[in-house]
């Protein structure tokens, strides 16, 4: 697999960006800026889209779901009966129309396997890190008909997604205090920074780490958490998982915004007896995220019948489902969400008369 070439990166060129989207996504952003993040609920997986005021994706960050011993919790399962998704309700859930770019987090199964039920999504442009992966993978992996590997020199990159936003790529790397010799994909993957501009620095960023625990990534373990403007919207690494946990993950965790809306997000799956087989999210995850700030919290997974109530809970839905982190909205964006409200309100109209 080639290595991506990537221009030099000029922040006053709003072109340095299209070495990895597509012309389709550049265009769409020329239209309507990212407005914020959507976890596609896929089962114990992840699967996240970036879309525009308009609705467009722009890119995914992984395409996973529930696979292996996570099986039952996918959609398609036949587990879920009646509420099975067909091939068809589940390729709808999608949206390739721009041509989207699929970026992932590392080469765990649960992080790309949708991508065997979906083809159209394998006729993308796909962005990943050079990984050892299981020889079983191996065939599937290549059948991705435009994949790129991430440098191995490249520590971060950052793209001009317009309209002031940017997206943050950056390498993780293991930590001298991880002190594990067998080799783990989680570790040294891709994580995504989701930044809203000012005038000179970032007002707030939506953070992605994919499976890496937080002092993996780079720039939280050096800034112990800080973000420029703070984040408003956080992925809880591995699916809430509490993996290689320690007091310095604690000290990377990013901090939230002050005096903002804050939410955190937990993408796992439930099978339809409301079980998970690596006991994800993990009740001390919820708890240490909500002690540092994160509240209130959403999973895809929906609320666990026997979860107790907490202020962290308030307004999970307690089914299923896809869920949503948005930047605070801006002008153009209010506009958006007025003219598709109008339209949706006028369609309505015109179909009961």
């Amino acid at each position: 697999m080639p290595d991506v070439s990537f221009p030099k990166v000029d922040p006053g060129d709003p072109n340095n960006s299209y070495e990895i989207l597509s012309g389709e996504a550049k265009r769409a952003l020329s239209r309507g800026s990212v407005d914020g993040v959507t976890a596609i609920d896929l089962g114990q997986g992840d699967c996240n889209a970036l879309t525009t005021v308009w609705g467009h994706t722009v890119l995914y960050f992984d395409f996973g779901g529930g696979c292996h011993a996570g099986a039952h919790t996918h959609p398609t399962h036949e587990t879920w009966g009646p509420r099975k998704l067909s091939p068809q309700q589940l390729a709808e859930k999608f949206d390739f129309s721009c041509k989207p770019t699929v970026i992932v987090s590392h080469w765990d199964h649960d992080h790309w396997y949708t991508s065997e039920l979906v083809e159209d999504v394998r006729k993308l442009q796909w962005l990943g890190p050079r990984q050892p992966v299981a020889k079983n993978n191996l065939e599937a992996i290549t059948k991705l008909d435009n994949l790129r590997c991430w440098p191995a020199t490249l520590g971060e990159y950052e793209l001009d997604l317009g309209s002031g936003r940017r997206l943050r790529i950056e390498k993780c790397k293991k930590p001298n205090s991880i002190n594990q010799k067998k080799y783990d994909r989680n570790l040294d993957g891709l994580a995504l920074f989701l930044k809203k501009m000012g005038w000179t620095k970032p007002t707030e960023s939506i953070v992605m780490p994919g499976d890496a625990p937080w002092q993996c990534i780079p720039s939280l373990l050096a800034n112990e958490g800080k973000i420029p403007g703070g984040a408003v919207g956080l992925f809880g690494y591995h699916h809430g998982s509490i993996t290689h946990w320690t007091d310095e993950t604690t000290k990377s965790m990013p901090k939230p915004a002050e005096k903002r809306t804050v939410k955190l997000l937990l993408t796992y799956g439930l099978t339809p007896a409301q079980k998970n087989s690596y006991n994800l999210a993990h009740p001390a995850a919820k708890a240490r995220y909500h002690e540092a700030g994160w509240s209130p919290r959403e999973d895809t997974a929906g609320k666990l019948p026997n979860d107790p109530p907490q202020p962290a809970d308030v307004g999970n839905p307690a089914t299923r489902g896809d869920r949503r982190l948005n930047l605070s909205p801006t002008v153009t964006m209010r506009l958006a969400s007025m003219t598709r409200t109008s339209y949706t309100t006028l369609r309505n109209l015109l179909w009961k008369s």
